[in-house]
């Protein structure tokens, strides 16, 4: 079964790694201790019971509690899934849209690619003066297909 421990926002982590150290250093029956950045607040412990848990939590720092209720691992491996986002593939030609910084709604053509950097060399289609701009994928979308 696996219960779910609040705990204070982005520490996580943190928590997670003294549930961890503290368990094996008790060799409490804790079999997993998981968390996931989406889910802001909690770490998910699996365990047989929730005295255990209880045990292993008492006295580390930034946990909030437990929730008394345990879940089932299919609840949680459902909660746990990343979706993987699946990213357009821009290609030189394409007609791109800047999401972001200074030049944001603005159109442009993909005239490079760094790969290794994840950068594009782009030229706007509604400026005057067509100067070639180096702007990361991530602040890329992909507009028209050529």
């Amino acid at each position: 079964m696996f219960y779910a421990v609040r705990v204070a926002t982005r520490q996580e982590k943190i928590v997670a790694l003294m549930i961890e150290e503290k368990a094996k250093k008790n060799m409490l029956p804790i079999y997993s201790v998981v968390f996931n950045d989406v889910i802001k607040g909690y770490v998910f412990v699996e365990s047989e019971d929730d005295k255990a848990v209880l045990e292993v939590i008492k006295g580390i720092k930034h946990v909030k509690g437990i929730v008394q209720k345990p879940l089932q691992d299919e609840e949680v491996l459902r909660m746990l899934k990343v979706e993987e986002k699946v990213e357009e593939e821009i290609k030189i030609g394409d007609i791109i849209e800047i999401i972001s910084g200074p030049f944001k709604g603005e159109k442009a053509k993909v005239i490079g690619i760094d790969k290794s950097k994840n950068e594009y060399t782009v030229l706007p289609l509604e400026a005057l003066v067509q100067i070639p701009l180096r702007i990361k994928g991530k602040s890329l979308k992909l507009s028209k297909v050529t």
